[in-house]
C-alpha cells in the first residue's frame, strides 16, 4: 500500500523558486527549504527503517510455528522437532502453515526459526 501524496504546504512552482538563484533572500525560501529538508529526512529514515518493523503478521506466522513445535496435535514427529532448521522439517512446517491457510515460503519460515530460535523450539 501506498500513501497519498503528502502533506506539503508549498507548491512546485514556490519550490523551484526557493531553490533557485536569489540576489535577495526571501523569508519565506527559508521556509520552505526547511519544510524540503524535514520531509526528506523523514523519507529518508522512514524509508530505513520500514524493512526492521515487523509486521503482524509475521508474528501470527512466527506464532504458529512456535504452537506447530510445541503441540502434538499438529503430527510433527520428534525426530522432526530436534532439528528445526532441517530441509524435512522446514518442508513439513511448510505444509502445515499451508493447510492453515499461510502461504510462505520455505525461506521465510527458516528465518522465523531462527528468530524464534532453534534451542527454545526443541525445549518445547
Amino acid at each position: 500500500m501506498t500513501a497519498g501524496p503528502p502533506k506539503f504546504p508549498w507548491s512546485d512552482e514556490q519550490i523551484r523558486q526557493a531553490l533557485g538563484p536569489h540576489a535577495i533572500p526571501d523569508p519565506d525560501d527559508e521556509k520552505i527549504i526547511r519544510d524540503l529538508a524535514e520531509v526528506g529526512a523523514k523519507h529518508i529514515l522512514d524509508r530505513r527503517k520500514g524493512g526492521k518493523i515487523p509486521t503482524p503478521r509475521a508474528e501470527i506466522r512466527r506464532l504458529l510455528i512456535s504452537i506447530i513445535f510445541e503441540y502434538p496435535e499438529f503430527n510433527l514427529p520428534p525426530r522432526l522437532r530436534k532439528t528445526p532448521t532441517s530441509p524435512a522439517t522446514l518442508k513439513k512446517v511448510w505444509e502445515i502453515l499451508k493447510q492453515c491457510g499461510l502461504e510462505t515460503p520455505e525461506g521465510t519460515i527458516l528465518n522465523d526459526v531462527k528468530k524464534i530460535g532453534s534451542r527454545n523450539l526443541r525445549q518445547q
